[in-house]
């Protein structure tokens, strides 16, 4: 039986980033059927592949640590190879692979974060204001050099 521990989830987390940041691909389609002005279809994946079943496996095992559900298929490709596939589909999946992995990649954060979003009905969104950190409203130079494009720890030196 696999030892869900924290530790051992932090561990499978970060294999699956590593992953599925080279591997991988985020998708998030709405299509609309001709004719028609609502959408109609919208699909949501996380999917990554691979033709080395050592490393299949050690994806579907950091995955199950996690508690993430996922089909696995296999196909060949051209080459003659057989390649192993893992998607991510439904919310519950995408919370926690969002929890425990996410992306390194920005591209793909973003299209993680949309995805996240796609499952929040309009009328519940509400718009966030943008709101400066406590130590900005206390010190207003912190606000400059932040404006400027100052990271936290060249700030902290300077000042």
């Amino acid at each position: 039986m696999l030892e869900t521990t924290y530790a051992n989830r932090r561990f499978a987390g970060r294999y699956l980033r590593g992953f599925f940041d080279g591997e991988g691909s985020c998708d998030l389609v709405r299509s609309t059927p001709k004719g028609e002005s609502r959408e109609c279809t919208t699909l949501r994946r996380i999917s990554g592949s691979n033709t080395d079943p050592s490393i299949v496996a050690e994806v579907e095992r950091c995955l199950a640590i996690c508690g993430i559900e996922f089909p696995t298929r296999s196909y060949t490709i051209p080459s003659g190879k057989t390649a192993y596939s893992i998607e991510i589909f439904g919310r519950r999946d995408f919370l926690l692979f969002a929890r425990y992995a996410g992306f390194s990649s920005e591209r793909k954060s973003a299209k993680l974060h949309a995805i996240l979003e796609s499952y929040i009905k309009p009328w519940n969104r509400r718009p966030q204001p943008a709101r400066p950190s406590r130590f900005e409203y206390l010190f207003p130079e912190i606000r400059d050099l932040r404006s400027k494009g100052w990271g936290a720890r060249r700030i902290a030196c300077c000042i």
